[in-house]
């Protein structure tokens, strides 16, 4: 399968998902320059393309690819709507059992689709206790179910 980080920036949780568990993984940012900075990266380093690549792409509107299992998606600097907009977005077009991680409840946590896995505290350099929230994607019949009795 195929793991996907949305807004990439850089690429470095692209590089962490790709070189450390070998896993193909496509970074998609919306700033065209960082996309070519991280692409100078992986092309300097001599980081296989069918490994980590990147694209400069607007997530919203992106294809996500038909394999993909793993989204990460660095959405600490979006806003609400975007990040709804995002959720609505993964839960029509990811199948069942997809692992979702972000960093924004909006959107996800009162959406059926997605089944809250684990919230776990990171450090960063601007936080210390910095939210990774992880859904996994959920069967449409599940999610209906759920919500009708009140589960989510």
């Amino acid at each position: 399968g195929t793991a996907v980080v949305l807004g990439a920036s850089l690429g470095y949780e692209a590089y962490a998902i790709g070189l450390s568990h070998g896993v193909r993984t496509v970074g998609v940012e919306l700033l065209c320059s960082l996309r070519d900075l991280a692409e100078q990266v992986r092309s300097d380093r001599r980081v296989a393309p069918d490994l980590v690549s990147f694209e400069c792409a607007d997530a919203l509107s992106w294809r996500l690819p038909k394999d993909t299992r793993l989204v990460y998606c660095d959405d600490t600097a979006w806003d609400a709507h975007a990040i709804q907009g995002l959720a609505k977005k993964l839960g029509e077009e990811l199948p069942a059992g997809v692992v979702v991680l972000h960093n924004q409840p909006h959107g996800f946590n009162a959406d059926p689709r997605f089944k809250l896995l684990q919230v776990v505290e990171v450090a960063t350099s601007w936080n210390t206790r910095h939210p990774l929230i992880v859904h996994m994607t959920q069967p449409a019949s599940s999610a209906a179910r759920a919500a009708l009795k009140g589960e989510l």
